[in-house]
């Protein structure tokens, strides 16, 4: 079997930096109130499944 050589060159790493530095941007500029909105929401869906979770048993 012969080994396999993947090369990354700069038509890949270009939009994958770009497509980084994006997101790093758009969170420089709505700041962390989608982070906190989404563990807000993690944090009830965990809540209403340990609660079904204990009532099943």
């Amino acid at each position: 079997m012969e080994p396999l050589f993947a090369y990354f060159g700069p038509e890949a790493q270009m939009p994958l930096a770009s497509l980084l530095a994006s997101l790093v941007g758009l969170l420089m500029v709505v700041g962390t109130a989608p982070v906190r909105m989404a563990r807000r929401w993690w944090g009830r869906v965990a809540a209403v499944h340990s609660s079904r979770r204990d009532a099943r048993d």
